[in-house]
């Protein structure tokens, strides 16, 4: 999930406008959540579910905050 949380922050530096890159993270955040719970529901293994889910989701924030960093000192257009 790592990869689908990088790839929708790379898409939103790369195509949303400076301005809605702070508007866009969270969506990014959301969809990468959502991702998650469906993949982990369709694996049959129950248990580390929790464990699973919550590195995949704190993964995905840290990796979220790191680009919030960088978009933050990108120069402006």
């Amino acid at each position: 999930m790592w990869a689908v949380t990088l790839l929708g922050a790379a898409a939103v530096l790369v195509f949303v406008p400076r301005a809605d890159h702070l508007v866009f993270m969270p969506i990014v955040l959301g969809a990468v959540l959502v991702v998650t719970f469906a993949v982990q529901l369709l694996i049959p293994v129950r248990r580390g579910f929790v464990d699973r889910v919550s590195a995949s989701v704190g993964g995905a924030v840290v990796l979220l905050l790191l680009a919030t960093a960088i978009a933050l000192l990108l120069p402006a257009a």
